[in-house]
C-alpha cells in the first residue's frame, strides 16, 4: 500500500476516478464534504450519548463520581487524525494507491483508493479506527478505579466523535450493499457492484 498526502481538499477534480464495472450501483450518500458533515452530525450525537452512558455507568458501578476530561486526551486524538487514515489505507490492497486529503473547515480528513474490495473488508474498513482509538481505550477505562487514566476516557470518547463520517459510511453500506457485493471508491462516491454478474446488478439496494 503507497500512502499519498495530497494536502487541502478543494474540489472533486483533485480525486482519483475507477474503472466501474458495467452496471456500477453509486451509493446515496453526500456530494461534497459540506454534505457529508451535515449528514454526519447525527452520528456525531449517538457518539455523544454513548461516551456520557459510558461514564455514568462507571460512576454507578463504581459508587463514586468517574466523569473527567484529560487536555492531554483531546490533543492526542487529534494528533491520530493521520494514523485513523493510514489505518483505512491498510485495508487496500498491496498494489493499491490510497490518497489522504485534509477538509479542515469541515473537520475531516479523508483517504480515497480506487482499489476494489468485499463488502466486508470495505465494513472494517471503516470501522477499525473507532474501534482502536475509540472503543478499546473506553473499554479500557471502564475497568479502572475511578480517577485513574482521564486521558484514556478523554482519547475515546473525542475519537468516537472523529469518526462518526465512518460510521455513516457504515451505515450506508449495510442498508444499500448486498453480502458478497464489492465495493469500489471514484471521486468522491462510493459505488458497488456483484462480481458473479460482471457487475450488472440493477438490484434495489443501491
Amino acid at each position: 500500500m503507497k500512502f499519498i498526502w495530497r494536502g487541502k481538499y478543494t474540489g472533486p477534480h483533485q480525486l482519483p476516478l475507477g474503472v466501474l464495472p458495467e452496471g456500477a450501483v453509486q451509493y446515496q450518500e453526500p456530494d461534497t464534504p459540506e454534505q457529508l458533515a451535515k449528514a454526519a452530525v447525527p452520528y456525531s450525537l449517538w457518539m455523544l450519548v454513548l461516551w456520557l452512558a459510558l461514564g455514568a455507568l462507571k460512576c454507578l458501578l463504581w459508587r463514586e463520581w468517574a466523569f473527567s476530561c484529560s487536555l492531554l486526551g483531546i490533543l492526542l486524538s487529534l494528533a491520530l487524525a493521520i494514523p485513523h487514515e493510514l489505518i483505512h489505507g491498510l485495508f487496500f490492497p498491496r498494489k493499491a494507491e490510497v490518497e489522504c486529503f485534509q477538509a479542515i473547515r469541515q473537520g475531516m480528513f479523508f483517504v480515497i483508493s480506487t482499489c476494489p474490495i468485499s463488502r466486508r473488508r470495505f465494513l472494517w474498513l471503516s470501522a477499525a479506527p473507532t474501534l482502536l482509538f475509540g472503543l478499546l481505550p473506553l473499554g479500557v477505562w471502564m475497568l479502572l478505579p475511578p480517577g485513574r487514566w482521564e486521558l484514556l476516557y478523554t482519547l475515546g470518547g473525542m475519537s468516537l466523535q472523529l469518526g462518526c463520517g465512518d460510521l455513516l459510511n457504515i451505515h450506508h453500506t449495510f442498508m444499500q450493499v448486498p453480502p458478497g457485493a464489492m465495493v469500489q471508491l471514484s471521486g468522491f462516491h462510493s459505488y458497488w457492484f456483484l462480481p458473479e454478474r460482471g457487475g450488472k446488478s440493477a438490484g434495489g439496494n443501491g
